[in-house]
């Protein structure tokens, strides 16, 4: 059996090296250690809106502002809209005020829930009081929902048939009231 070199043993300590602290770095960055969920969208217009076919993960979240959990499954009947936002993210302070009044003004016709991602409960019920959120919100408070609907960062809303299985369409970054009640015609007709 041949030995490796001097210089060969070096970049192969390298190249180890490398390999175990690149993903750590990365990891660490991104969040993926615990930290908060992926940045804020900087800039939606080069994001935006698509449609999809795609099943619906289901799950069961506590309630933020009430005692209990809520399945996604007892929202059937009706379109269901996906809001995934967080205290902390700049961009969802812009976005709710027009979400929470979509969502008063569809009234019944169409079901809201908000996600609230990997956030501190004290300062998501603040977030809900300053911004008017009058639909349910569940705590993701290790961001295990937000990774199953593949949430690279925040807000991301997510448009669900009425049965609450498949998913119609996602939007990465922020809606404005227009934007978001002409997806909701595009998907859900006159259901919005």
């Amino acid at each position: 059996m041949k030995l490796l070199s001097a210089r060969q043993r070096r970049w192969l300590l390298v190249a180890v090296s490398l390999a175990v602290v690149l993903p750590l770095v990365y990891a660490i960055l991104s969040g993926a250690l615990g930290g908060k969920a992926a940045a804020s969208y900087p800039n939606t217009e080069e994001i935006g809106f698509t449609r999809e076919n795609a099943p619906a993960p289901q799950f069961q979240l506590p309630l933020l502002e009430h005692h209990g959990d809520l399945q996604l499954s007892s929202l059937a009947g009706r379109p269901i809209v996906l809001n995934f936002w967080a205290s902390y993210c700049d961009i969802c302070r812009q976005e709710s005020p027009a979400i929470a009044k979509v969502a008063q003004a569809v009234g019944s016709k169409v079901r809201f829930l908000g996600v609230d991602t990997e956030d501190e409960q004290g300062a998501a019920l603040k977030f809900i009081s300053k911004y008017g959120i009058g639909y349910q919100v569940v705590a993701d408070v290790n961001g295990l929902v937000a990774a199953k609907y593949g949430v690279p960062g925040l807000p991301v809303t997510v448009f669900l048939s009425a049965t609450g299985k498949r998913i119609l369409g996602v939007n990465l970054g922020a809606l404005t009231a227009a934007s978001l009640t002409s997806i909701l015609h595009k998907l859900y007709g006159a259901a919005a």
